[in-house]
């Protein structure tokens, strides 16, 4: 009997720093590759006001931590729905009220976002989202574009371990046109401030400015 060890092996292993940075400039060419976005859309007034106006007139500088996220949570998308349910539409576009939603995937009877965290799941799905309003006024938005009182999102938790959750959301009425109402007062005071030849003020969470792709053009980091 031949005993096997685990050391019976040992190539010489290095990090191909070279392979890497291909790669890194390639994903960064693809996303500078991409159109720039025209029109109005939900997710230009659920977070940061002035990164979005910003991103219409200067080149994004990208961060590659951020490319990498985004990079992995279209996969998922892809990967996960594709298979699950490929006869759903992605990026199923909506109007209302002159401002555009891309919905992830839409589907009857409920329409689904998709969403990637390092966040840990909570015992209590409400304390989880209590730090994701965002989340909630983007999947609001869509909830009264298309006219609905449920949304389901999928969200993938990558820690502790990754895993699958799947959230309903079930939507009031009176919160859902409140919601919408703030989005068109939000609306409603960046085109005054264009119209004054100023920008909107930006956010004030600055978690959110950590990895800005206009950040090097910001008046509140100069």
């Amino acid at each position: 009997m031949i005993a096997l060890s685990v050391n019976s092996i040992m190539p010489n292993i290095t990090r191909d720093l070279e392979g890497e940075e291909e790669w890194a400039d390639a994903l960064i060419q693809r996303y500078e590759e991409e159109a720039p976005r025209t029109g109005n859309h939900v997710s230009d007034y659920t977070l940061c006001l002035l990164q979005s106006v910003l991103s219409r007139e200067y080149a994004p500088e990208w961060n590659l931590t951020t490319l990498f996220r985004f990079t992995l949570g279209k996969a998922f998308e892809k990967a996960f729905f594709n298979l699950i349910i490929p006869e759903a539409t992605e990026e199923l576009e909506v109007v209302k009220d002159d401002i555009e939603g891309h919905i992830d995937f839409g589907h009857n009877p409920y329409d689904f976002e998709c969403k990637f965290t390092s966040s840990w799941e909570k015992d209590d799905p409400n304390e989880f989202f209590e730090g994701k309003s965002y989340w909630l006024e983007q999947g609001g938005a869509y909830a009264i574009m298309r006219d609905r009182r449920v949304s389901i999102f999928a969200v993938l938790h990558i820690l502790p371990i990754p895993h699958l959750v799947r959230y309903k959301i079930e939507w009031d009425r009176r919160e859902l046109q409140d919601n919408w109402d703030r989005i068109l007062a939000r609306k409603k005071y960046v085109d005054k401030q264009l119209k004054a030849g100023k920008l909107p003020d930006p956010t004030p969470l600055n978690w959110l400015c950590n990895n800005c792709q206009v950040k090097y053009v910001c008046p509140k980091w100069r």
